[in-house]
C-alpha cells in the first residue's frame, strides 16, 4: 500500500500499524518524484492512502494521482467541507475519512474494499499463457503437443491470480491475504514453496516464467517471441 503523506511522521506511524497488521506499506511525501509515479503506474501497491496538510492540496493532490493510477484511494481530509468531500469523491476517491483517523478504521477500509473488488471481479476458467492452455476448473495446465499436469488447489489460485495480471507485478501481501486469508511469515513460507514448484512446471517451456521482485511479490511474465 502507497501511503502518500505530508506528515512523515504521522505517515509513519501509519506505515508501523499498517505493516503490523500485514500489509505492505511505503510512505513518501512527493509525488513528484517520478520513481512514486511509476510505482502506481505499475500498480505494486494495490491501494493508496492520502492524506494531505490542506484539503486544497488534497484534492489537487487527487487529481494528480487519477492523472497518473486507476488504484484503489483512500483519502484523509482535515475538517472538510461537504463541498470539499463531494468534490473529492467526484475526482475519484473511494472513501473518504475525517483526520485524525485511526489506523486500525483505514485497515478495517481497506479489507472492506477488497472483499467488495474480490466478489465483483469475475474471474475467467480458462487462460492462455504463451504456449501453455491452463483450465482453472480441472486445475489441469496443458503444455503444447498436449502433455497435461493437474495442479494442487492452492498451486492453481496462485497461478490464476497472477495470470489474471499477467505482465503485472501481484504483492505478496495481496496474494497471501486473498489466498491464504492473512499475511503471516508461515504462509509467506508457503507460498514460497508453491512458487518453486510452479516454477519448475513453468521451465518445462521457454516463453513462461514467473519473475520474484524481493521484497514485494511475484510475476507472470511471457517471452513474446515472433519472426521478425
Amino acid at each position: 500500500m502507497l501511503l502518500v503523506f505530508s506528515d512523515k511522521m504521522l505517515g509513519s506511524i501509519f506505515s508501523e500499524y499498517l505493516q503490523h497488521l500485514g500489509f505492505d506499506a511505503k510512505v513518501v511525501s512527493d509525488l513528484q518524484d517520478g520513481d512514486v509515479v511509476m510505482e502506481m503506474v505499475r500498480g505494486e501497491y494495490p491501494y493508496i492512502l492520502l492524506a494531505q496538510n490542506s484539503n486544497s492540496d488534497t484534492l489537487e493532490m487527487i487529481q494528480q494521482i487519477r492523472d497518473y493510477s486507476p488504484l484503489p484511494l483512500l483519502v484523509l481530509m482535515p475538517e472538510p467541507e461537504k463541498a470539499d468531500i463531494l468534490s473529492a469523491y467526484k475526482m475519484g476517491a473511494d472513501d473518504v475519512s475525517l483526520q485524525p483517523a485511526s489506523a486500525e478504521v483505514i485497515a478495517c477500509k481497506i479489507h472492506a474494499l477488497d472483499n467488495r473488488i474480490n466478489q465483483t471481479k469475475v474471474m475467467p476458467s480458462t487462460y492462455e499463457i504463451g504456449s501453455l492452455a491452463f483450465d482453472t476448473k480441472t486445475q489441469m495446465l496443458k503444455y503444447p503437443g498436449g502433455t497435461e499436469v493437474k495442479l494442487s488447489g492452492k498451486e492453481s489460485e496462485v497461478l490464476q491470480l497472477l495470470a489474471s495480471e499477467t505482465g503485472h507485478l501481484v504483492n505478496k501481501s495481496t496474494i497471501l491475504r486473498k489466498i491464504w486469508k492473512a499475511d503471516t511469515y508461515f504462509n509467506g513460507r508457503s507460498l514460497s514453496v508453491f512458487i518453486n514448484h510452479l516454477r519448475k512446471l513453468l521451465a518445462e517451456t521457454e516463453d513462461v516464467s514467473i519473475i520474484g521482485v524481493r521484497g514485494k511479490g511475484y510475476k507472470l511474465v511471457v517471452a513474446h517471441t515472433s519472426d521478425q
